[in-house]
C-alpha cells in the first residue's frame, strides 16, 4: 500500500488510492495493540479479561507484547518490503512490455497493492488463474488486450515463480537437508 497509495494519488485514480487505505488497515489493527497496552489501562484489562474468558489457554497480553517489534525493526522491515515489492512490480512491468504492452509503470505500482490482496486468497492452488483474472481485469481497463493481459501476465508467472523456484530447487538439492529428507527411514 505505501507502493500504491502514492502512484494511484499521481495518477488520479482515487478509488485505487482509497482500496489500497483499506489494505493498510490490518497492518495497524496488528499495531496499534502494543501502543494501546502500555498507554490505556482500560485496553490491558480488556486483554486480561480475555485471557481469564478462556482460561488462561492463551494469555492476550503477553501474545501483543510479543508482537511488539520495536520502531527499529519496524522501520527496517518496513523499507525492505517496499524494496521487494518495488522489485516485484518493477518485473511486472516490464513483463507486460516484454510482450509490447502500453502500460504505464505507475499504474502498475498504483494497482499492486489489490492484486497482491487478491494473490492472499486461497481460491487456487497457488493462485493459479485467479492471479491471471485480477491481471485481465485492471489491464484490460488500460486498453490492453485480454491475450495481451494474459501473455504479460503468464510470462510473469514463468520469471517469478517457475524459473526462479527451479534456482531455488537446485540450490536445495545441494543442500544436505534434501538430501536428508529424501528417506526418513534411515536417518
Amino acid at each position: 500500500s505505501i507502493l500504491g497509495i502514492p502512484c494511484a494519488l499521481f495518477r488520479g485514480e482515487l478509488l485505487y488510492a482509497g482500496l489500497s487505505t483499506l489494505v493498510l488497515l490490518p497492518a495497524f489493527l496488528f499495531l496499534l495493540p502494543p501502543i494501546l497496552i502500555k498507554r490505556a489501562p482500560f485496553c490491558k484489562g480488556l486483554f486480561e479479561w480475555a485471557t481469564k474468558v478462556i482460561r488462561n489457554k492463551f494469555d492476550f497480553s503477553k501474545a501483543v507484547e510479543q508482537a511488539n517489534p520495536g520502531a527499529g525493526k519496524l522501520a527496517a522491515a518496513l523499507m525492505l518490503s517496499v524494496a521487494g515489492w518495488l522489485i516485484t512490480y518493477f518485473q511486472m512491468y516490464l513483463c507486460f512490455r516484454a510482450v509490447d504492452a502500453k502500460v504505464a509503470l505507475f499504474y502498475v505500482f498504483s494497482v499492486a497493492p489489490l492484486v497482491t490482496l487478491v494473490r492472499l486468497f486461497p481460491f487456487t492452488f497457488s493462485g493459479v488463474g485467479s492471479d491471471e483474472a485480477v491481471l485481465a481485469y485492471f489491464f484490460t481497463r488500460t486498453g490492453l488486450s485480454l491475450e495481451g493481459t494474459l501473455a504479460g501476465a503468464l510470462i510473469y508467472r514463468f520469471c517469478t515463480i517457475i524459473i526462479l523456484g527451479l534456482i531455488g530447487l537446485f540450490f536445495l538439492a545441494g543442500t544436505k537437508r534434501l538430501r536428508y529428507n529424501k528417506n526418513p527411514e534411515q536417518t
